[in-house]
């Protein structure tokens, strides 16, 4: 068993292409310090057995995997359309134009809803807004092997709904992602990768961006982010999920986090209770 150290290793990823970037730098050194095949370096980061049952998704090859981290997911999208649909909570004053979706027309087609057969024209509509801020919404992604990559998503979905009604309502919303453990590395130090989904600025594309908060994901290029060069050997098991403590907190600079939503219901719970502290 490794042993604990007050070692911790924070790695931070201002984008979703800067982690998928370091993931691919890590399959790369792989291969190059032990004179593997790219897909056998794949297999030693922890980033392509083909697993259904855990990871919920499986990939032809090692470039059917690259690709899809681009690519609408229908199976997020579906999800997160149910469960905005469940949540009906009043917005605030404050007038102000927002982006919405519809199948009659608009100013500018989204490829990635069209592909999915969602609503694909956007358009410029006013909607209420609270007289300021922008929220950094964090939502958690530790996740212990025993849990199903069905309830995995839950928090995810969660977190994106909360950001989708948040910017309804006039908000800027920053969105990440974190993964938090311990015993990451072979010589018992703690683990954190913390990651941008979207800028504050940004538009929140829900067909791809889902794809950051599943199992699959988290599986594959999240896991692969601790073979960085430089950083000691990962601990086999990657590590087990901790309690968030206040140098945590500090690391990830945010204004909402996330957690404890394994279920629909709880997703639910999550969201509205969220929604309530600003609608």
């Amino acid at each position: 068993m490794a042993r604990r150290t007050n070692t911790r290793h924070v790695q931070k990823f201002d984008s979703l292409d800067a982690l998928i970037q370091q993931s691919k730098t890590n399959v790369a050194h792989a291969a190059s310090e032990r004179g593997l095949d790219p897909v056998a370096a794949a297999e030693h980061c922890h980033l392509l057995t083909n697993d259904l049952s855990w990871r919920g998704r499986e990939w032809a090859n090692l470039d059917a995997f690259w690709a899809s981290l681009s690519e609408p997911w229908a199976d997020g999208l579906e999800i997160f359309e149910r469960l905005r649909s469940r949540v009906d909570l009043p917005t605030q004053t404050a007038r102000r134009r927002r982006r919405r979706w519809n199948e009659d027309g608009g100013d500018e087609v989204c490829p990635d809803r069209l592909n999915l057969g969602s609503p694909y024209w956007s358009g410029m509509k006013r909607v209420e807004r609270h007289a300021n801020p922008i929220i950094h919404l964090l939502t958690d992604v530790s996740t212990s092997a025993g849990v199903s990559h069905e309830n995995m998503l839950w928090r995810g979905v969660a977190a994106f709904v909360i950001a989708d009604r948040l910017e309804d309502a006039g908000f800027s919303v920053q969105l990440s992602g974190f993964n938090n453990v311990t015993n990451g590395y072979s010589d018992g130090a703690a683990a954190m990768q913390v990651f941008t989904i979207k800028e504050a600025h940004q538009p929140l594309n829900v067909g791809t961006l889902l794809n950051s908060i599943s199992a699959w994901f988290y599986r594959t290029v999240v896991f692969s982010s601790f073979f960085k060069e430089g950083l000691p050997q990962p601990d086999y098991g990657l590590g087990t999920p901790r309690p968030l403590k206040d140098e945590d907190i500090a690391d990830l600079d945010g204004d909402l986090v996330i957690d404890g939503a394994f279920s629909e219901d709880d997703a639910i719970r999550v969201i509205e209770e969220t929604l309530e502290r600003f609608l």
